[in-house]
């Protein structure tokens, strides 16, 4: 605290009174921010008529630092662009300062009051803004004349963008609510708590959240805009990487993914492996993706990082609808890896159709098709059941609840990584959704490395 002289009254009194207009200015703008922290959160009413936006230092614009874009005014309620709509792609762009976390979450109220044109609204992701250079993602909605919703990745120089995907018949209103996240590699699009669109790109994993508007051909400024903005972000979805502190990874997946990262942490068995399936997630739930009429190609996701030799996985079984006639099976994986075209490891699986019970200790070789029983028992699992496997020296074991069931010698693979499968064979693929995990946990990290390209191994029906 700073302590002035008595004796200057006036400058005390103009302090005072700056300070109060200061919080009061603040105050009405609900503006608040927690850059550098995790999770970091700003959200804004634009209280202050702006051109360009600043609320304080808060925001950086596309044409103030980025130069060659147009920057975003503001006025009481209401963000809106400035671009001259003379086809030069010049969008208004804002993004927030600070350091932000990766995973990153930005949504805002649509305000549309003529629909006339090419004009777009845009929700930023991981972007920053440098001289004659913006880099990161967009989420463009449609609110002129088309109605569509497109995902693009800005590369730096103006012009230089890239769709990843798109969505058309796709309309918003005045007063939808518009929303984007980014978590590890999925971008993913929302209207109205709903979700509509998705994307997988690797190209940024840091920036700031932020928002940009375009008109071109009879669109302006004037006829639309964003109010009630927030965005938010953390540095590891909610899930315990694996560090040097014990080496363990702990989620309850707390995400909808597909396919799993929680902030580029696993590694799928589809997007890397080729020849396997991802697994997904939905808040509390974990499970597969495959079409159930192709024989092992397990849907698979390993953890990244450096594992040692001596590791265990356990996860809690979640069975919401008891399915016959087909094979279901819950999987953990040990010392596996994954790269294109090559999946192999340990795998240690649990069957959860209650009338065709089996517990295995499978080797996955490498090649798609390629895998070796180990051994078995006539052991099934059922929803709060914990499946749990270790790897120590050459020895696997497999556990039911605690309580060994059965173990078996082999000294194939000596390193992977742990990680978690479903397999699904002689049903539709809405089975998948019929069962999977709803806690997970791996020891064993040694966490002197970053992340490896890894992953697992394959169910085989008993």
């Amino acid at each position: 605290m700073v302590i002035l002289p008595q004796s200057n009254r006036r400058l005390i009194t103009f302090l005072l009174t700056l300070a109060i207009v200061s919080a009061c200015l603040l105050s009405s703008d609900s503006a608040t921010a927690a850059q550098g922290g995790s999770p970091n959160n700003y959200s804004t009413k634009f209280a202050l008529a702006e051109n360009s936006i600043s609320e304080n230092g808060k925001w950086l614009s596309g044409k103030t630092v980025g130069l060659d874009w147009s920057n975003i005014q503001t006025s009481p309620g209401l963000a809106i662009g400035t671009q001259d709509g003379n086809g030069n792609h010049d969008d208004s762009v804002a993004v927030l300062s600070g350091k932000w976390a990766s995973d990153q979450t930005v949504q805002a109220t649509a305000n549309v009051q003529n629909r006339v044109g090419v004009q777009k609204v845009g929700l930023f992701l991981r972007t920053s803004i440098a001289a004659h250079n913006v880099t990161g993602y967009e989420v463009s909605f449609s609110v002129g004349n088309s109605n569509s919703v497109q995902i693009l990745r800005w590369n730096g120089p103006i012009n230089d963008s890239k769709p990843l995907n798109s969505s058309a018949n796709f309309k918003v209103s005045d007063g939808d609510v518009v929303k984007a996240s980014v978590s590890g590699s999925t971008i993913t699009v929302f209207l109205n708590g709903k979700q509509v669109l998705q994307a997988t790109d690797t190209s940024f994993s840091s920036g700031a959240p932020g928002m940009g508007f375009s008109i071109a051909s009879g669109g302006a400024n004037a006829n639309f805009g964003l109010s009630n903005f927030t965005a938010t972000a953390q540095a590891t979805a909610a899930a315990t990487a694996a560090a040097s502190s014990g080496g363990t990874y702990t989620t309850n997946f707390p995400l909808t993914e597909n396919p799993i990262s929680e902030g580029g942490n696993w590694i799928n068995g589809g997007t890397t492996g080729l020849k396997w399936v991802n697994v997904r997630t939905s808040p509390g739930f974990a499970f597969g993706t495959e079409s159930g009429s192709v024989n092992f190609d397990d849907s698979t996701a390993i953890l990244t990082g450096s594992w040692s030799a001596d590791q265990s996985a356990e996860a809690r079984v979640s069975v919401r609808h008891a399915d016959s006639g087909v094979f279901e099976e819950v999987e953990i994986r040990l010392r596996s890896t994954i790269s294109a075209n090559v999946n192999k490891g340990y795998e240690i699986n649990c069957s959860v159709v209650p009338g065709n019970p089996y517990m295995q200790i499978v080797r996955w070789n490498g090649a798609f098709g390629s895998w070796t029983l180990l051994d078995a028992r006539d052991v099934g699992c059922s929803n709060g059941d914990t499946l749990k496997a270790t790897a120590s020296g050459s020895t696997i074991t497999a556990y039911k609840n605690g309580n060994a069931v059965f173990s078996v010698h082999d000294g194939t693979f000596t390193s992977g990584s742990p990680g978690i499968g479903f397999y699904l064979s002689g049903g539709g693929s809405s089975l998948n959704a019929n069962f999977g995990f709803s806690s997970f946990t791996a020891t064993g990290g040694t966490g002197s490395s970053g992340p490896t390209a890894p992953t697992g191994l394959n169910a085989t029906p008993h």
